[in-house]
């Protein structure tokens, strides 16, 4: 059974659903599985040993809770006189 498109002159493969441009990357890129580990995973197991990454990385996209960045804060306090010059016209320095 052919899986080409038909009724066209020539044939392409039908479209997937599943973006494998992106899951290749992430595969084989962020989670640096080999070629053969890649394509013998399902996608169940891929979106599952994705998992972490893909909370890693919404979590990185959050701003700070007040309390991190109030920690922060106090811990990289700026220095006198570098105060950056739109903050200076707010009246805030």
């Amino acid at each position: 059974m052919s899986t080409a498109v038909k009724g066209q002159s020539g044939s392409r493969p039908p479209q997937s659903l599943l973006p494998w441009p992106e899951l290749m990357q992430l595969g084989l890129g962020n989670l640096r599985l080999s070629p053969r580990d890649f394509w013998q995973l399902t996608p169940r197991e891929l979106y599952a040993a994705l998992g972490k990454i893909t909370t890693a990385v919404e979590a990185s996209a959050m701003p700070p809770e007040r309390a991190v960045l109030e920690d922060l804060m106090r811990a990289h306090p700026d220095q006198p006189g570098t105060a950056p010059e739109w903050s200076k016209r707010d009246g805030n320095r």
